[in-house]
């Protein structure tokens, strides 16, 4: 009996291992409707740019350990692999029991609408280091000459060019307006501040009249 019993035992672990990935990408995806919902809330409440701690990226709960201990750190990396392996992986969902179906399929919309908040974060994130690099630039030149061997004023131009086109396909999503408009904005008043001694017409924030922050 015990030798049968280890038998069906050892059985049950080749027959899983056997077809390990396909149990392996069920589980695992099934599983993040653990964290998903409470990791895009804090996701897209975070700072679209920090500029040393890279936990605080997505967010840190305090008082809850070591700063290590984050979600970020926790499940980030999760979903960026699990949305890899939900493109790249074949996986057979007829052979998903009926509950196992709509957990997997409810996780697979979820990771997919994170990886969208991811994009639109990475996006915006990679424009206001684009800015800051500006900044600098402007900064480190002393003269008008330098100034334009440095892309003045077409960078600055650029800049409020995609600025504006983010903010009008954001005018269906006030929340994310706002939020793009309070962190991003003191960026381009701080870039403008460093060219606004620039003598002639060509400065692009001469005109600049369509937000409030500016006025």
């Amino acid at each position: 009996m015990a030798l049968r019993s280890w038998l069906a035992h050892f059985k049950d672990k080749v027959d899983y291992f056997a077809d390990w990935r396909f149990n392996y990408q069920k589980t695992r995806v099934i599983d993040s409707l653990r964290f998903i919902d409470e990791a895009q809330e804090r996701y897209s409440n975070a700072a679209f740019f920090v500029r040393f701690n890279r936990g605080e990226l997505f967010y840190i709960p305090k008082g809850r350990g070591d700063k290590g201990e984050t979600a970020y750190g926790l499940f980030y990396e999760d979903a960026l692999f699990l949305n890899y392996i939900i493109k790249h992986w074949k996986f057979d969902t007829s052979r998903l029991s009926k509950y196992e179906k709509a957990d997997y399929d409810l996780a697979v919309k979820k990771l997919q609408n994170w990886e969208k908040l991811d994009n639109f974060m990475s996006e915006v994130r990679g424009f206001v280091a684009d800015i800051r690099y500006t900044i600098s630039f402007r900064r480190f030149a002393h003269n008008m000459a330098w100034n334009y061997v440095l892309g003045y004023p077409d960078l600055e131009r650029e800049i409020l060019t995609k600025y504006n086109k983010l903010m009008e396909e954001l005018k269906e999503y006030p929340e994310w307006q706002a939020k793009v408009k309070k962190e991003v904005e003191p960026c381009i008043k701080l870039l403008s501040d460093q060219v606004a001694n620039i003598p002639g017409d060509d400065n692009p924030f001469n005109d600049l009249n369509l937000h409030k922050y500016f006025k």
